[in-house]
């Protein structure tokens, strides 16, 4: 059995998970089967729960900020949603 790297982690269901991160659940699941983020995992052996650590969860978004203010991707621009670009 995979030990678990700590022990006081939460399990985060899918809502609290898009939340936190800011992604829609499309984006989630495509960075997930690209392994650039954390893998969820089955909960309960006879049921369809899912769910993430969250200390895993917060250690990719504590990676994105890094990345992000780093230089490492292109910075956030302000958007005007509705309005179309001139």
């Amino acid at each position: 059995m995979a030990q678990i790297q700590q022990a006081a982690s939460r399990v985060l269901r899918e809502p609290e998970v898009l939340a936190r991160v800011g992604l829609g659940h499309t984006r989630l699941w495509e960075l997930e089967r690209a392994g650039q983020f954390p893998r969820r995992f089955k909960i309960s052996d006879h049921g369809r729960a899912c769910g993430w650590l969250e200390h895993e969860v917060e250690r990719y978004i504590a990676q994105r900020v890094e990345q992000s203010r780093a230089g490492a991707s292109s910075p956030c621009s302000p958007t005007r949603r509705g309005r179309r670009a001139a």
